[in-house]
């Protein structure tokens, strides 16, 4: 049975564009990202800087979705308080 779940799901092509193709997906991404670090961190980080979000959608995001969600990871361990402000990412 396993075997032709496999054979369904390998028959379906779905094209997802890169990041750095739809920038304006990245803000979204970004919001929902921070909720699940924050939970899996348990830091009460609240919300990510508009200065902050601007630096995030400018990068082109070679490691796409799981990049950015490392990134914010990274950003909310970093964060001493409530806002992640650009300081706290690690992309240049």
């Amino acid at each position: 049975m396993r075997k032709s779940r496999l054979a369904t799901l390998s028959a379906v092509v779905i094209d997802i564009p890169p990041l750095r193709e739809r920038r304006e997906d990245i803000a979204p991404l970004v919001q929902r990202l921070l909720v699940r670090a924050r939970q899996a961190l348990g830091k009460e980080v609240a919300v990510v800087a508009p200065a902050a979000v601007e630096l995030l959608c400018a990068h082109d995001w070679p490691g796409n979705v799981r990049q950015l969600a490392r990134t914010l990871e990274l950003a909310t361990v970093a964060c001493p308080g409530q806002v992640i402000l650009p300081e706290h990412l690690t992309i240049k």
